[in-house]
């Protein structure tokens, strides 16, 4: 399954709760870094603006998104994403939750897809008024 995601055309992140296992190209390029080390040297909360359009933390929002995943196998949302110079953008984050071998922390597949300008209005519209 791994190998499928890695080669996605869209930006990959696979991380356990909180190290980062595994990115592909489009997820360095998405996210500015130089390369795939410094990427993966990041936490998976240090992706999304410390503050969310939603008021949630950056930790809050994703753990948000951990929980459904666990729960329904996967879940999907609009996160404010941040690139390496701490630039924001939309994105569409897809969360796949995945069990371990005995022992073995869960892994979470990520999908982000940067969302045009005019889909954040909505979204930011919409995260709002929850």
């Amino acid at each position: 399954m791994m190998t499928d995601w890695l080669s996605s055309i869209d930006a990959v992140v696979i991380f356990t709760g909180s190290e980062m296992l595994h990115c592909n190209e489009a997820a360095v390029r998405l996210f500015s870094y130089p390369n795939q080390q410094q990427l993966l040297s990041q936490t998976p909360a240090a992706l999304l603006l410390s503050q969310q359009p939603d008021s949630l933390s950056a930790t809050e929002r994703l753990l948000m998104l951990i929980i459904e995943a666990q729960q329904e196998g996967v879940s999907k949302g609009a996160v404010a994403a941040r690139s390496a110079d701490g630039k924001g953008f939309f994105a569409r984050l897809v969360i796949l939750s995945e069990t371990g071998n005995e022992g073995e922390a869960k892994r979470y597949y990520t999908k982000w897809l940067r969302m045009r300008s005019s889909e954040t209005n909505l979204t930011v519209q919409k995260n709002s008024s929850l």
